[in-house]
């Protein structure tokens, strides 16, 4: 029946909101319309596979990356554990009094 009395069909996308025009009759636009979505799943396929090579080449660099570091940077040895004394036990110099009693008393 729509071959018969369509000459033109609009095609409203419920994703994209967009209206898409089709010429012809119904069969024309069923024709259309899946070559065009063919041709959006192979896009969205190449696009997925491109992804996947650039993020095994940014994988690989790190990789690469930290090898380099790992051979080219020396061992850093692990901190030497120091004691601390406790703040209680703490002495503040005072300025010069120890040098003076001693010069009086010597």
């Amino acid at each position: 029946f729509l071959d018969n009395t369509v000459t033109q069909i609009l095609d409203l996308d419920p994703l994209t909101h967009t209206v898409a025009a089709y010429p012809g009759n119904y069969s024309d636009y069923i024709e259309a319309w899946t070559r065009r979505r063919e041709k959006q799943w192979a896009q969205w396929r190449d696009e997925q596979a491109e992804i996947r090579r650039m993020q095994a080449d940014i994988h690989r660099t790190k990789m690469q990356a930290m090898s380099v570091e790992l051979t080219t940077t020396p061992a850093i040895p692990p901190p030497v554990a120091t004691r601390r004394k406790s703040p209680g036990k703490r002495r503040r110099a005072r300025s010069g009094s120890n040098v003076t009693r001693r010069a009086r008393n010597g």
